[in-house]
């Protein structure tokens, strides 16, 4: 008598199991690269944010001290008969603006590097947009530190806040207004002047 041979091979049943959790697998390293490509963005703006303030610190930095007067732009900040820091704007004396005023801003092209114009002017938000600035940077100096034991008087520390908008595009061309911006990133950092 012949023996009847066994097919070898997988029934349809174990295939359509394979299949399922192949599919599965797939669909859990779709999410992964998702979740990778957005890390990664991130990441990338990170790097570009602190090439940024390196600039921006560095300019702010290179700004005019005269005694107990921080000049920035056109505007001047000083410690007040109250202790407190004022602002004063170059051509008015001593007509103080509200302390936490922003400064100027800040562009910057997509790797950050400061765009300027003419003899290294600071651009306006027009020539910003013609230029295709992508970041946008907002400094404020939020407050002074007086130094008590030498002069009582100067601003020996100053708080720093770095607010970044992106894409600079979808900053209000008419208005300003940064709250279009999809993308915004805060730093709080400090100028020390000793």
């Amino acid at each position: 008598m012949k023996r009847l041979q066994q097919a070898c091979g997988f029934s349809l049943v174990e295939i359509a199991l394979a299949l399922g959790i192949a599919a599965f697998a797939l669909v859990a390293i779709t999410g992964l690269v998702s979740i990778c490509l957005n890390t990664e963005a991130k990441s990338q703006d990170d790097t570009v944010i602190a090439a940024m303030i390196t600039q921006v610190m560095a300019d702010l930095r290179r700004q005019r001290f005269y005694g107990d007067v921080f000049m920035s732009g056109t505007a001047a900040m000083q410690v007040g008969a109250s202790g407190k820091l004022q602002i004063f704007p170059d051509s008015e004396g001593p007509a103080p603006i509200p302390p936490n005023t922003p400064l100027n801003p800040y562009y910057f092209d997509h790797s950050g590097i400061l765009l300027t114009g003419s003899a290294g002017a600071a651009l306006t938000q027009g020539q910003a947009v013609a230029a295709k600035a992508v970041y946008e940077c907002i400094p404020t100096i939020t407050s002074g530190t007086v130094d008590a034991l030498t002069t009582g008087t100067a601003v020996d520390l100053l708080n720093v806040c770095l607010s970044f908008y992106w894409p600079a595009s979808a900053i209000s061309a008419t208005s300003g207004s940064t709250v279009n911006a999809p993308n915004t990133r805060t730093i709080y950092t400090s100028i020390a002047r000793y």
